[in-house]
């Protein structure tokens, strides 16, 4: 049921023509096959519209995470630090955050040599995206078990790398601080 009111913004204020009016939209026709009722279909888009800005957000917060330990990696290669460790933990860190970034939108590359390696989950994503793209069946169970999949890895990624930017990176950023390596991004202010 959606309801409708014409009007008009004329001076800052809105000047409403007719009282709002109610409708029910209906179908054109019906599906050779029976989908799913309007009401899951509706649940299912918002679900996955949840799924997709969370995967654009993680994307977007493990980019700015992984270029604080690329730099931090940079400063320390430059560094004349003796701390051989330090640079270690700084490779791995950086490699864990690469395996996360992986895991959200897969390797490219691969994909020249025949090899499309384990399914990631902006892949998985699209497929659901792509099936459902101009549907009025709705999501098929093969959608609603790629979106649960999509769901649940999000999530085991999003800890991990809550994980990492809640302890594993500000200690070596302290550590750094401690060994007198060169400011690096997200290091807060170089004291005098």
């Amino acid at each position: 049921t959606f309801s409708v009111t014409l009007g008009r913004f004329h001076g800052g204020e809105l000047e409403e023509f007719s009282p709002a009016r109610s409708f029910e939209v209906k179908p054109m026709g019906t599906g050779t096959l029976a989908g799913l009722s309007p009401t899951e279909v509706g649940a299912f888009y918002e679900r996955l519209q949840e799924t997709q800005t969370q995967l654009r957000t993680t994307s977007e917060v493990l980019s700015h995470t992984l270029e604080r330990a690329s730099a931090a990696r940079e400063a320390l290669a430059r560094s004349t630090v003796p701390d051989g460790s330090l640079l270690s933990a700084a490779r791995d860190l950086e490699n864990a955050l690469d395996d996360l970034r992986l895991e959200l939108s897969g390797d490219s590359r691969r994909g020249l040599y025949g090899d499309p390696g384990p399914v990631s989950i902006s892949e998985r994503l699209g497929v659901v995206l792509t099936g459902n793209r101009g549907s009025t069946y709705g999501p098929t169970a093969t959608h609603l078990e790629s979106l649960r999949i999509a769901e649940r890895d999000l999530e085991q990624v999003r800890q991990r790398l809550q994980g990492i930017r809640g302890s594993d990176l500000p200690a070596l950023e302290a550590r750094l601080d401690a060994a007198g390596v060169p400011w690096t991004p997200g290091r807060g202010v170089v004291p005098r």
